[in-house]
């Protein structure tokens, strides 16, 4: 009986947990096993000892309770509030060492571009998306980066992907873990940009009306920051990006959040607009999406 124990134990692998700690199976339930004999002999140990009268039986406990624990009787309590007053510093001190590492930029970006393909193999998943950023805490303008990175993505991406995309900037935004300075600023250059882009991606303002549409609705970006980059984009007296960038917005704003909803955001922004495009484009493009 005494060899098998032994064995037993050493035919056990080791386990890490999920800190990353080793543990050895079945060295707690040994243990456990003893503390309860030791417990039950304890009691057994005492079981007259309550039928005697008071006198007697005071001293047993007295006794015991010395035994179990080292400290005398009135510091306890004093002994485990003190003894658990230091696990929190611990605790905040560790919390604050296991602050990632920043990432170079090679890496900030596959590691951006691993979570797009994750998260497109799988965008129910949102957990995971959450954690995958989490992790990047510590490396500065990692939302940045993100937003900027995907918007560079988008002349090499199908509608399927720009669909998750979107999904996954709204999550990160919702969240918390991108703010207004990391959409804008990370979009900026996608809107200037896009009429030399049309050529390698024809499609590159209704992917541009998709995302810019559900930044406005969140209110990360506004009119004012849209006719600001909108300007931008007018290389010359003939581009057709304003006009286009415009249209595609509103008409990807009706057709995801309704008609109150586009109406409420580009309805008290006539003046803006058409100082943008010119009266007459912009009566088009009003009356043809808000009636």
């Amino acid at each position: 009986g005494f060899n098998q124990g032994p064995s037993r134990r050493q035919q056990r692998p080791q386990q890490t947990d999920e800190d990353g700690f080793t543990t050895i199976v079945g060295r707690g339930s040994s243990r456990n096993l003893s503390s309860s004999n030791r417990g039950s002999n304890y009691s057994n140990r005492n079981v007259p000892q309550p039928r005697t009268p008071p006198p007697p039986t005071p001293p047993p406990p007295a006794a015991t309770a010395s035994a179990s624990a080292p400290p005398p009787a009135p510091p306890p309590p004093a002994a485990t509030v003190s003894a658990s007053a230091p696990p929190p510093a611990a605790s905040s001190s560790a919390a604050a060492s296991e602050m990632p590492p920043a990432l170079d930029k090679d890496k900030l970006e596959r590691r951006l571009e691993n979570m797009r393909k994750e998260f497109m193999q799988d965008p129910r998943n949102t957990e995971e998306l959450l954690l995958s950023m989490q992790e990047l805490r510590g490396t500065p303008n990692a939302g940045l980066t993100l937003v900027q990175q995907y918007a560079d993505k988008i002349i090499d991406c199908s509608a399927d992907e720009i669909k998750h995309i979107v999904t996954m900037e709204k999550i990160l935004y919702e969240k918390g873990k991108l703010d207004k300075e990391d959409v804008q600023n990370g979009l900026m250059d996608a809107v200037e940009f896009s009429e030399s882009s049309v050529y390698d991606c024809p499609r590159i303002y209704e992917y541009l009306g998709d995302i810019l549409s559900m930044f406005l609705y969140l209110e990360a970006i506004d009119i004012a920051w849209l006719c600001e980059q909108c300007e931008k984009t007018k290389v010359t007296e003939e581009s057709k990006a304003p006009i286009e960038i415009v249209k595609n917005v509103m008409e990807q704003t009706k057709t995801k959040y309704g008609s109150e909803v586009v109406t409420s955001i580009f309805g008290d922004s006539a003046d803006k607009m058409a100082a943008l495009l010119g009266n007459d484009n912009w009566n088009s493009i009003a009356s043809s999406i808000l009636g």
